[in-house]
Parts: structure tokens; sequence; C-alpha cells
């Protein structure tokens, strides 16, 4: 229907959204011309009107960002089926909701995002995520859309975006090049100064940083899989190196989803697996040519093919092909090392000491690393933790972690309080290399940690590492422990009853973080249970009444990496 207002002085309720019928004021509205609109097509679907919006949401604090139910009201909508669209301020498709108010835009990071009602009768192609609602096909319509703007609680309005294509899977080792093609991947809703690709393996270890996606040929990598990420960034960031993790990124940046490229090899059926210590470590530090050994035994499992140990410096140069999963780098003198599974088969070639991975041809995979810190020391003196550093979390959430000390360790003493407030304070005993804090308020938080080697051996504090609330990425992180002041502490152990059991073990769990597993190793490293943990779950049960009788090893683990671990007999 067309109208035509008149009015004198102020009136209300004149706006797109709302009802003729609410003007208030000195008005009057004309008789109407209707208009009936129908399509050259003779489909009749209407997407309708959308009324309500928009919305700002402050998005990375760990709260919910949902639309209220019926904060966005449809009218006018026709057709035979119906959906929820949500696009970037592009068009492409970022989700297909079952409602507008199902969608929790906290994770999304900041940028700014439209919602649609699409219409439709029949079959219809193109509404799919990752595509463009402008390529949708056949009878349809799409509403007006209600505009979110999402902006990050720490300040920092960085934002990876999402990115549209894959995954990818290519036939590697043939000399043909392996690139996705230019336009393979798109790019939408990233914010940020600074951008770069980067190419990371499946645990987040960073194996490339490429000017573009699609200058990286995946033919010499051997097969495996890969993860193809957008970091978007403001300022200065650390951690941005090859080798490193990007879960060691500090500084106002954001990562866009990941794109997984699968290599693989024809008539290659070997796979390089999973490796770590039989305590479930994969990070070492050891006192190097002190004359004392530093023996670990390794533990391969989901792997296939013929094996070998391979032993490299961090060019990739291979240093090393140990005949036995026991491995000692006293000789070895200071520097750092890694420590592979190499799967191969008859085809493999280049596997030798003096050779370099980078060259290895024919039919292979590599697992993970084993990283070995290799220092000079003094094993009769208690050595302070190495590398103490802080993992943001979200804009008041931070984890603290450090590497575990070249010496026998009984456990570490971790003080932390708020800068400048000597009463806020504490000493906080711990057996792992990990501690979550969170703050309620805008103080700075320090902390230092020592290592206790045995009741007369304590090493030195660190230096102090502080954390300021309220800038950095976001992202979440789960916590409880004990209030100190004005922050929270994860201070809860992993412990494990009864022990020796029969049938099963009770496992009471601190905060690990996000993706956390529990794993169950026997003596000879085989991975003989997974169980998923919840970000929220504080206890677990494990059931071993399957299992021989004999001494096992319960690893907690969060992002694939060992947080602790308890031995436990299986006693029939």
């Amino acid at each position: 229907l067309v109208w035509h207002l008149s009015y004198d002085g102020e009136i209300t309720g004149a706006a797109m959204g709302l009802n003729a019928n609410d003007i208030q004021g000195c008005f009057s509205l004309s008789n109407p011309v209707q208009v009936i609109r129908e399509n050259a097509s003779g489909c009749q679907a209407n997407g309708g009107e959308l009324i309500g919006g928009p919305f700002t949401f402050t998005v990375g604090d760990g709260e919910a960002d949902n639309i209220p139910a019926d904060a966005i009201t449809l009218a006018n909508s026709q057709g035979m089926n119906s959906q929820w669209v949500v696009t970037d301020d592009e068009g492409y498709i970022l989700g297909l909701p079952p409602t507008f108010s199902a969608v929790n835009f906290d994770g999304a990071g900041a940028g700014t995002c439209l919602v649609w009602h699409l219409s439709y009768d029949g079959e219809i192609t193109g509404a799919a995520m990752g595509l463009n609602a402008n390529d949708i096909q056949g009878c349809f319509s799409l509403s007006n859309p209600v505009q979110v703007v999402r902006e990050n609680a720490s300040g920092c309005q960085a934002n990876g975006g999402e990115l549209i294509g894959g995954p990818y899977a290519f036939t590697v080792g043939d000399g043909v090049a392996d690139n996705i093609p230019a336009g393979g991947i798109t790019l939408a809703n990233a914010q940020g100064m600074n951008s770069q690709w980067v190419v990371t393996d499946e645990q987040g270890n960073i194996l490339g940083l490429p000017p573009t996606f699609s200058a990286v040929n995946f033919d010499g990598a051997g097969p495996g899989t890969c993860l193809v990420w957008h970091l978007s960034y403001d300022g200065e960031i650390s951690g941005l190196a090859a080798g490193l993790s990007i879960d060691d990124f500090d500084g106002c940046f954001s990562l866009s989803n990941p794109v997984e490229v699968v290599r693989t090899q024809e008539g290659c059926n070997v796979d390089g697996g999973n490796i770590a210590s039989t305590s479930g470590f994969t990070e070492f530090t050891i006192c190097a040519g002190d004359g004392i050994p530093n023996p670990f035994d390794v533990q391969v499992y989901d792997n296939e093919g013929s094996n070998r140990l391979v032993i490299t410096d961090e060019e990739g140069n291979i240093l090393g092909l140990p005949g036995t999963a026991r491995v000692d780098l006293e000789g070895a003198g200071p520097g750092t090392c890694f420590v592979y599974n190499l799967a191969f088969d008859g085809t493999t070639t280049g596997i030798e000491v003096g050779g370099s991975i980078d060259e290895l041809g024919g039919c292979y995979s590599l697992s993970n690393p084993i990283t070995v810190y290799r220092l000079t020391c003094d094993p009769n003196v208690c050595q302070a933790p190495l590398n103490l550093r802080l993992t943001r979390r979200s804009a008041q959430t931070f984890q603290l972690r450090w590497d575990r000390a070249p010496v026998h360790v009984i456990g570490y003493e971790v003080v932390i309080g708020l800068e400048g407030k000597p009463n806020s304070f504490v000493t906080i005993p711990v057996r792992r290399t990990n501690l979550t804090v969170t703050t309620g308020g805008t103080d700075v938080v320090v902390a230092k940690v020592r290592t206790i080697c045995s009741t007369n051996k304590i090493s030195d504090f660190t230096d102090y590492v502080s954390f300021t609330p309220g800038s950095g990425a976001s992202g979440r992180s789960s916590f409880e422990g004990t209030t100190v002041g004005d922050f929270i502490i994860d201070a809860k152990e992993f412990s494990i009853a009864p022990n020796p059991a029969t049938s099963f073990v009770d496992v009471t769990l601190g905060d690990i973080g996000a993706n956390a597993t529990i794993e169950l190793i026997n003596t000879n490293g085989q991975r003989l249970l997974t169980q998923r943990v919840q970000d929220d779950q504080t206890s677990a049960r494990i059931d071993v009444d399957r299992f021989e009788s004999g001494m096992y090893m319960i690893l907690l683990k969060s992002e694939g990496e060992v947080v602790d671990y308890q031995r436990v007999i299986v006693a029939k």
C-alpha cells in the first residue's frame, strides 16, 4: 500500500519497521493505493520484511551474544520453504541457522554480518555455506537484512575473517605442482592493519608463512594433513615464526577458520602417526655434555608402514637415526633438536645422517616432533623453569606456561599477585607446567615461578611476567579454583582414585583448557583409550575392567599437549 502522510510539528512512529497505526501527533494519512507485486517468473515466494535491529555485541568475553528470540519480527513472507541466513557484509554465507536467535556471535571476532530470511518454492541452488547469496538460483526471495556489528571486548578490532573454500586433497610426490588455485579460497570479513597467510600442521605448529595461499606447492611435503589460516593483526605480535605454534601468538591478533589440505601419495600407504615419550611429553629440556645420561623412551601410535626414528636440528638436517625406542642426547652438546617417527616404504630415499628431511623422496610420512632443548648446566644445581610465558585466552583470562626444568623435579611454586599490591600475592604449589588465571579488574597481574627439586634444593625464581587485562586477542577458557583478591587462580590438581584399580578409575580434573582429552597408555607406549573432556567438566571415569593387570599411564592433554600424567596399577 502507498499512502501520503501530512503532519504539523513533531510526530512519532513514522519510521521503518514500525506500524503506521501507531503514529502519534498532529498528522493525517491519505487513502492507500494498492500495489500487487507478481514475479515475472511466476514465482510467488517472498522473503518478507524483517523488523528489528541493528544489533551491536561485545564479543570475545566468553558471554553468549544471541539476538533475543523476540527481537526480530518477520512480516509478509510467503513460500513453501524458509531458511534463516547469516552472511558477511559482502553476501558470503557464513551460516544457515534454524532461527536467528540460535546464533552465538561471541566467538566470531570483530566485524559486521547480516541476518536474512529466505523463502523459496521447490528446489533452489546456491544456498550453502561458503557461497554468495547473490548466486542463489530458483524460485526464492530474500528479506531485507538486519545488521549485526561485533566489537571485541579487548578493544582489539583485528579479525582474521572467514575463509570460504576447500577442503583440498592433493596427490603428492609425483612431480606435478599441487597449489591451491588463486581463486580457490575467498577471504571475507577480515580486518586489521597487517595480515599474513599461515600454514600449520594439525597441532597448530607453523610450517610456513607464504605471501598467499596459492604460492604453496604441497607436492614436496609428503603425505599428511595441514591447515591454511589467515592472520590479521594490529601493531606488533610475538610468536609469528616457522617452528613455533599459533597457540603462542601474543598481541592484538585474530585467526580465521582453517582450510584443510590432505596430502596423499598414490600407492603410498604409510603414516608417521603420533610420537611422545612414554610419559606422554612432547617437549624436554636436558643438561647436555655433563657426562650424565639423559635417556627417554618414546612411543609411537596411529602409525602405518616401516618406521624409523629421525633426529634433526632446527633446520631439518638429519643428525641421527637411532635404532631403538630409547633416545639419549647427552653427547650432542647444547642446542635444540627434534625427534620424529618416519614411516616409509621401499621407494623412500634420503634417509641418511647429513641429509635433510626436506630432501626425502618417495613414499614417506613424518609424525609430529618431540622437541628437546639441550642446555649446558650443572646437574647438581636446581634449575629455574625455562621460557616462562603468557598465552592470552580472553580479555580477562590468560594461561601461564613454562618448560620443564632440565633436572629431576618434584614440583613448582608460582608466586602471583596484582602489581603494586603486596597483600594480594599468593604462592601456589603445582606439579604441572601451566596455570590458568582470570582477573575481574583492571590491575596488572604479575607472576614468577621456581623449581622444587627436593626438600633442600630449590631454584631461583624466574623474572616476573605481567598480564594487562582488557587488551589483546579474544578467545575462550574455563577456570575454577581459588579466589585471591581481584583474580581467580586455577589451583586444582589432577588426581586419580582408586589406585590400584580393579574396574574403574575416577579422574579429578584441574582446568586444562580447551580441546582436552584423557588417554590411557600401556608400558609399551600403546594408546588403549582416548576420552574427550568437555570444557566445563571437572571429573571423569575410565573403565579399566577389560585391561590386564599391570601398570598403565593416564595422560591429561589440552590442544594435543600433555598437561599432566599419573601412573595407575590395574590389579585383578
